[in-house]
């Protein structure tokens, strides 16, 4: 076939397949920001597959001879083999032919991808279903940036489906996807315009001599490649010429992140954390050889927004490496228990927080970079290193206080100026506090004479009197709206609700309070050590008393709890169960409802976010871009693809290459206001458009004014011509007439092309005189 087109064929060819490549390339650039919502790098490879698989049928259909609208259902028919191969290819002939249980099982799955987006916050495990819908949404992108930049030659609009592929990731995970990824996408999108600049450069022949100007510009893709060359450059330059508003701003709120220099431990959004873990397949995370099984403490999140729990920064002494003693330990002055820790990461658990009783006071880490956040008493990584494969001893001194100790430690009201100036941030609400929180924790701790009697009330009415539920289906708000929800209407939810909630309704009441994220003690083996997994993860609300420091209770009735309870857990509270009816904030009454079953898992079950947002319509503005964007482009494209199709008619023959490049021509001048004359012939119009044009395409308009009249008046047509070039020399004319414009009718000659607005309006007069006949 290339032989058939002559040497501008084989060009034409040979620049499409380099087109091709680069759009699949800019593709799986961008497809790398996907990273930032699963960690977990399975997804490559099925996400790589549908990318060559998309590209192959872009390629397949610009190649194969045939009926024009037969050809764009190539690219469907590529989308149900990959998402077949992905999906289920135990049900298909061959691993991606489907037969009649393929239809089922992708059912199946996709609705499991879907409630998988829906449950899970970002970063999400890379379960199945998930793999799948990102298979599924990388082709679709991939098939429209070929479509964009390989046939219609617009490798600037398929910026529109890249950034889509960029900013769904952004939007979905909470502090965005880092410059790292939004750098790799920016590359592949100059990847294109620089190829598609150079061969539009190129097209016209080889020039005589050297001229580095010339080549230069072809380097860089033209103007369009140098533009989006130094805007790309000065993107990444700038922000960091100026100075931060704040530190370790690029740190984002995804997994726990230590920030070296500064010896700063930020740790944003270790619920989502918790979260992914839980929900994904049990996985076994640490060995650990113990006689006293405890919970062990990754972090505790002091501050609340209003929104979530989060945490304040902690400073560790620069360079103090943690392999003995730790510093500044303070054992409680109350009842105490040593526990003695040896624990083993696996291989899939890579933290970079040391998993440990409260309050450690000797660890040893058999390698790495470890160092004492003081305040909250972490320990974590300022470097690359993490619990993966790591083995450490621990010994910490676990307060056990009794009932009797609790209600003697503290006053009976908490005032406060009494407290220590560090425990500010652990009594802090943002104001207004809603009425009804208000209100119901003054019912439930009504009577209660100490602060540990509060503590206990609030732990007993919702963990077993106040008629809540354990489940991990339940959808909660973000903010104190989704609070009240839950507090009042709903009663259902995870640990993270829990312990969310009951630290808002201890400090409304003036106790400190704090939320703790880390793990039961797991399971016991048979050989007496203990195997913690994913689904052991957990959090738990800590409260501060002066004489036995954070002491841990467990508001959440989860069946695997039960038998790790405090010392002080073991008798019931003296306050009795409250009769609880809380107005909202416009003074409407909420009873309280009658207790729910709890419908979650038994045994070592799963949890989620606390009060962090539950994403219930995360897909509405991807949705919504993505159909902007279609709206937008539907003209452009659909100019495109009628283009293509007129050039794939055309086939071999030389006369009707000729005819459609002429036709071509004219929908360039119609697109950028360009008369047509009827009457004038081929030859006059090169010469009205060379003069138009100042002489900057008088070779190509000769050829195509040459061609169109020989195709149309000499006896054996345009047989004897030469048409390889006329493809090339009617986009010459195209972008010659476009370049003319200003900015705004140039764009909208790009985007509603008159020529596609007049063949519509043609079409539908034609079929209004059809339908008047008739």
């Amino acid at each position: 076939r290339d032989r058939a087109r002559g040497d501008g064929g084989g060009a034409l060819v040979s620049a499409r397949a380099k087109s091709t490549v680069a759009a699949a390339a800019a593709t799986l650039l961008a497809a790398a920001s996907l990273g930032a919502v699963m960690p977990d790098q399975r997804w490559w490879v099925p996400v790589t597959f549908a990318v060559l698989v998309a590209s192959g049928c872009g390629a397949l259909g610009r190649r194969l001879p045939g009926p024009a609208p037969l050809l764009p259902l190539i690219t469907p028919l590529g989308l149900v083999v990959v998402v077949t191969a992905v999906g289920a290819a135990q049900t298909a002939w061959l691993g991606f032919i489907p037969r009649t249980a393929t239809l089922p099982a992708l059912r199946a799955l996709v609705r499991a991808g879907l409630d998988d987006v829906r449950q899970y916050a970002p970063p999400a495990p890379t379960t199945h279903g998930l793999m799948l819908l990102a298979a599924a949404g990388v082709y679709v992108v991939a098939a429209v940036v070929d479509l964009l930049a390989v046939t219609a030659r617009r490798p600037a609009l398929a910026g529109v489906p890249l950034l889509v592929l960029v900013a769904v990731p952004a939007i979905e995970r909470n502090g965005g996807i880092g410059l790292v990824r939004i750098t790799l996408a920016a590359l592949g999108w100059l990847l294109l315009l620089a190829l598609d600049g150079r061969e539009q450069l190129l097209g016209w022949g080889r020039a005589l001599g050297r001229n580095p100007i010339a080549e230069g510009s072809a380097a860089l893709g033209g103007a369009a490649g140098r533009v989006a060359g130094v805007s790309l450059l000065a993107a990444l330059v700038i922000p960091v010429l100026i100075p931060p508003v704040q530190s370790n701003a690029l740190a984002g709120h995804g997994r726990a992140t230590g920030c070296c220099s500064s010896g700063t431990l930020q740790i944003i959004a270790p619920l989502t954390t918790i979260q992914n873990r839980l929900h994904g397949q049990d996985v076994d995370l640490l060995k650990v050889t113990t006689d006293n099984p405890e919970y062990l403490r990754l972090t505790s999140l002091d501050a609340f927004d209003g929104n979530q729990f989060t945490q304040t920064s902690d400073t560790s002494p620069t360079g103090a490496d943690v392999d003995g003693a730790l510093e500044d330990a303070t054992p409680p002055l109350t009842s105490v228990t040593t526990v003695h820790m040896t624990a083993t990461g696996t291989d899939k658990f890579g933290e970079n927080l040391l998993p440990l009783p409260y309050e450690p006071t000797v660890v040893r880490p058999a390698s790495g970079h470890w160092v004492l956040a003081p305040r909250l008493r972490v320990l974590f990584s300022p470097g690359k290193d993490t619990t993966r494969d790591l083995t450490y001893t621990a010994t910490s001194i676990v307060a056990t206080p009794s009932a009797v100790q609790l209600q003697s430690d503290g006053t009976t009201t908490v005032i406060d100026s009494e407290l220590p100036a560090t425990l500010a941030v652990d009594t802090a609400l943002p104001q207004p506090v809603p009425a009804a929180i208000s209100v119901l924790a003054d019912q439930i701790t009504a009577g209660a004479p100490t602060q540990y009697d509060k503590a206990r009330a609030l732990e007993h009415y919702l963990s077993t009197t106040g008629g809540y539920a354990y489940n991990l289906s339940a959808q909660v708000d973000p903010g104190y709206d989704g609070l009240v929800t839950f507090l009042v209407r709903d009663k259902v939810g995870y640990c993270e609700q829990f312990a969310s909630a009951y630290v808002v309704l201890a400090r409304s009441l003036g106790i400190p309070a704090r939320v703790a994220v880390g793990f039961t003690p797991g399971t016991q083996n048979a050989d007496g050590t203990w195997t913690i997994s994913t689904h052991d993860a957990h959090a738990w609300p800590e409260v501060w008393f002066p004489s036995s420091g954070w002491i841990r209770f467990e508001p959440t009735p989860r069946p695997d709890t039960t038998q790790f309870l405090p010392g002080y857990d073991t008798t019931a509270p003296r306050v009795p169960t409250p009769s609880v009816s809380v107005p909202n904030d416009t003074g409407e009454q909420f009873p309280t409802p009658p207790k729910k079953p709890a419908t979650g898992k038994a045994g070592r079950s799963t949890t989620a976010t606390s009060l962090t947002p539950q994403h219930h319509h995360s897909l509405f503005w991807p949705i919504t871009l993505l159909v902007f964007a279609a709206v937008v482009l539907a003209p452009a494209v659909a100019g495109a693809a009628a283009r293509r199709a007129r050039w794939t008619g055309a086939g071999h023959d030389p006369t009707r290459v000729a005819h459609a490049a002429w036709a071509s021509l004219r929908d360039a001048m119609t697109d950028t206001g360009v008369p047509s004359r009827a009457s004038e012939t081929p030859r006059a119009t090169a010469r009205r458009l060379g003069e138009l044009l100042r002489g900057a395409v008088d070779e190509p308009l000769t050829r195509l004014a040459g061609a169109q009249e020989s195709a149309r008046y000499a006896p054996a047509g345009a047989a004897g011509l030469d048409v390889g070039h006329l493809r090339t020399d009617a986009q010459a004319v195209r972008l010659a007439l476009l370049s003319r414009l200003p900015t705004g009718p140039r764009l909208r000659a790009r985007f509603i092309p008159p020529s596609v607005v007049e063949r519509v309006r043609g079409a539908r007069s034609r079929l209004r005189r059809r339908n008047g006949s008739e």
